[in-house]
């Protein structure tokens, strides 16, 4: 799935304590740095 819609998979999890991360894909199977995300933050719901 693509969550910032560039074709390229990414990764989501919540690790159920701290937070929410989202991995954006490089392509090639390689990803960028984690960026953390409170569920205080009103995020919004990923497809």
């Amino acid at each position: 799935m693509a969550i910032n819609g560039d074709g390229n998979p990414d990764v989501a999890f919540a690790d159920g304590n701290t937070g929410i991360y989202v991995l954006l894909g490089n392509g090639g199977g390689t990803f960028q740095f984690a960026a953390q995300y409170s569920p205080s933050a009103g995020l919004g719901e990923v497809k």
